[in-house]
């Protein structure tokens, strides 16, 4: 996930506005995210993904292109999924949305792990995410 925050392109007070109005119009407010994949071009800046968290498949992060765009976070390393539910709690802490659609369509057969495991890493995010409102 490459994160954006929503000061980084609006000013802090937008969001909370933007829910706001949302829901004074009977409307609810989601958010559509993909935290396991990246823009590579954002890799090793401050607080975004490490080289080391991306997966590869035969030394690629996209098998299918020569020039990728974007890459795959390994959900097995330990290190990359805090770093993912990090950014993720962080961004659900600060635009506070009422549902959150997550989606992974970017799949690549990671090494060492099976695509059938995939799931239960996706799952075991989703197990350690605080469950109380607070950062573990």
């Amino acid at each position: 996930m490459t994160p954006r925050p929503p000061h980084a392109v609006l000013p802090r007070s937008i969001p909370a506005v933007f829910l706001h109005r949302t829901h004074a119009r009977g409307l609810k407010f989601g958010l559509w995210i993909e935290p396991e994949r990246v823009a590579l071009q954002t890799v090793n800046r401050p607080r975004l993904a490490r080289e080391r968290y991306l997966a590869t498949q035969d030394g690629r992060y996209d098998p299918a292109t020569t020039t990728p765009r974007a890459a795959q976070v390994c959900l097995a390393d330990d290190a990359a999924r805090r770093w993912a539910l990090d950014q993720l709690v962080a961004l659900i802490d600060e635009v506070r949305p009422d549902y959150l659609k997550w989606d992974n369509n970017f799949w690549i057969n990671l090494q060492p792990v099976a695509p059938s495991r995939a799931h239960v890493l996706i799952l075991r995010i989703v197990e350690e995410a605080p469950d109380d409102g607070t950062r573990r």
